[in-house]
């Protein structure tokens, strides 16, 4: 089997969250320079509230205060935000979404609808293909 962890690195995009309301959650934003790929992970929980819907978009900027994101364009995503959403239907699941844009920085929100219960989730950024080679001291 080969290495894929020594050439990937894993940063938290949105810690866990127990998003109980309706408030819009915004991801940190995960700088791409030494990075070739990028790919958000998002951790569902078990969903309370049997009417909420969670949705995906994905974000990106020239700039790393993102004053001027952009919703990313379908070409630069593989995967749509769609399919990346959930509804109380998906509890305890796992969902991806990669970004292939040419943007340096980029990031993720998430939007409940018609949430009143607990409603945990977490996403991670995996960006893989180190341009500066094996990455050997990060902490997990």
């Amino acid at each position: 089997m080969r290495d894929g962890s020594t050439l990937n690195k894993l940063s938290t995009a949105i810690a866990s969250v127990d998003g109980g309301d309706n408030t819009l959650v915004v991801g940190l934003t995960i700088d791409t320079a030494e990075y070739d790929t990028l790919t958000f992970e998002f951790n569902v929980g078990i969903m309370a509230d049997v009417a909420a819907t969670w949705t995906v978009t994905v974000y990106d900027d020239d700039a790393s205060g993102m004053g001027t994101e952009s919703a990313v364009a379908d070409a630069f995503l593989i995967g749509t935000e769609a399919a990346v959403s959930w509804d109380q239907a998906d509890d305890a699941s796992v969902r991806k979404i990669g970004y292939i844009g040419p943007k340096r920085y980029v990031r993720v929100k998430v939007q409940p609808a018609d949430n009143a219960g607990s409603s945990p989730f977490s996403c991670s950024a995996i960006q893989g293909h180190s341009k500066k080679g094996p990455q050997t001291t990060q902490a997990i």
